[in-house]
C-alpha cells in the first residue's frame, strides 16, 4: 500500500507532503510512527491507515485522547472509511490523505505578470525606487513651496515620508505571508513606489493644466479618469501581490472597491444646495515660464467672479431675513 499525506492549511494550502508505504501506516507523535505529528494534541500512537480487503483504505483510531475529527472538527467513529483526497484532523493537524493515481489539475502556464514580479525582486530596484520617489518629494515641494525653501527641512520631510510609505509594502508581503503566497517583498517595495511615482508625475501634469487652462469640465474629466485608472491599478497590483485570487477576481473587486470609494468621497463632498461665498481655486501657484496660455487679466478675473458675489448678497440678505424673522 502506497499513499500520499499532505498537511494542509483551513484555506487548503499544502504546508508539508509526505509520501508513504507499507501493510499499515502509523501517524502520531511518538518518534517511531510513519508520520510524526508534533503538537500536544496528537497521541503518541494516534491513528492508523490500512487497506480493507475491497481495496479501500481504513482510517482506525487507536485510543487516542481526542480521537478522529473531520475538517470542520465534528467527532467521527473509531474507524474511518477513506477516499482518496478525503480530509481528516489529527489533532490540531488537517490532514489529506490521497492515492497515487488520483487526478490532478493540468499546470496552468506563467503568465507575464508572474515574470515581471519575479525579475523586479530585487533590492537594487527596491532601493532605486523609493530613491526616485524621495527625489520626486523634493522637486514637488521645491515647485508648491511659497516660503524660503530650507533644503535641510525639505529633505527630513521627503525621507520621513518615504519611510512612512514603507508601510504598505510590509502590509503588501504580511498580507501574502498570511494567505500562504510567495513572498516578494522586494517587488512589493517596486510596485508601491513606483505607484507613488506615477501619482506624483499625473498629479504635476495636472496642476500644469489647471494653471493654464483653470477647472474646466475636459480636465476635470480627464483628471477623473487617470485617478480611477491609478487607483484601480493600485489595488490590483496589491491584491495580486498579496492574494491568492483569480486575475478576473482581482480585477472585479479593484474596480468595486475603487467605485465604491469614489462614490463616498462624491457624496461626503455634496454642499446641500448651500451657495459657495468664495472662489475657488484648485491650481497651485507655478513659476511664470510654464504659463503656456494667455493670462487672465484683472477685469476678466473681476467679471468671471460677479455672478458667484451676486450669490453671495442673495444669501446674505436671505440668511439676514430669516434672522429677523427669528427675532
Amino acid at each position: 500500500m502506497e499513499v500520499i499525506i499532505e498537511l494542509i492549511s483551513r484555506n487548503n494550502k499544502v504546508q508539508s507532503l509526505h509520501k508513504l508505504s507499507g501493510d499499515t501506516i502509523t501517524i502520531g507523535r511518538a518518534y517511531d510512527n510513519d508520520l510524526v505529528l508534533q503538537e500536544e494534541h496528537t497521541s503518541p500512537y494516534h491513528v492508523e491507515i490500512i487497506q480493507s480487503e475491497s481495496g479501500g483504505l481504513l482510517l482506525i483510531d487507536q485510543d487516542s485522547i481526542n480521537g478522529i475529527r473531520d475538517r470542520k472538527n465534528k467527532k467521527l467513529d473509531s474507524q474511518v472509511s477513506l477516499n482518496s483526497g478525503d480530509v481528516v484532523t489529527i489533532g490540531k493537524h488537517l490532514i489529506r490523505v490521497i492515492l497515487p493515481n488520483h487526478p490532478v489539475e493540468n499546470a496552468k502556464r506563467l503568465n507575464i505578470f508572474e515574470d515581471i514580479t519575479r525579475h523586479l525582486n530585487q533590492w537594487y530596484l527596491a532601493l532605486f525606487s523609493a530613491f526616485l520617489f524621495f527625489i520626486s518629494m523634493l522637486i514637488k515641494s521645491y515647485f508648491t513651496s511659497v516660503t524660503e525653501i530650507i533644503w535641510s527641512k525639505q529633505f527630513a520631510t521627503a525621507l520621513l515620508v518615504t519611510i512612512a510609505l514603507m508601510l504598505v509594502p510590509l502590509l503588501i508581503s504580511l498580507s501574502a505571508r498570511v494567505f500562504k503566497k510567495e513572498v516578494k517583498f522586494f517587488t512589493a517595495i517596486v510596485f508601491s513606489f513606483a505607484m507613488f511615482v506615477a501619482w506624483q508625475c499625473t498629479t504635476a501634469v495636472g496642476q500644469v493644466i489647471l494653471f493654464n487652462w483653470g477647472n474646466t469640465g475636459l480636465v476635470v474629466l480627464g483628471a477623473d479618469v487617470i485617478e480611477f485608472v491609478l487607483m484601480v491599478t493600485f489595488f490590483w497590483g496589491c491584491f495580486y501581490l498579496a492574494s491568492n485570487m483569480n486575475l478576473k477576481r482581482i480585477s472585479i473587486v479593484s474596480s468595486l472597491l475603487v467605485i465604491s470609494i469614489a462614490s463616498l468621497f462624491h457624496f461626503s463632498a455634496q454642499d446641500n444646495g448651500k451657495v459657495q461665498l468664495y472662489p475657488m481655486h484648485y491650481a497651485v501657484v507655478l513659476p511664470s515660464g510654464m504659463l503656456v496660455s494667455r493670462p487672465i487679466s484683472t477685469a476678466e478675473y473681476i467679471e468671471s467672479t460677479d455672478e458667484l458675489f451676486d450669490s453671495a448678497l442673495k444669501e446674505a440678505e436671505k440668511r439676514n431675513k430669516d434672522a429677523d424673522e427669528q427675532q
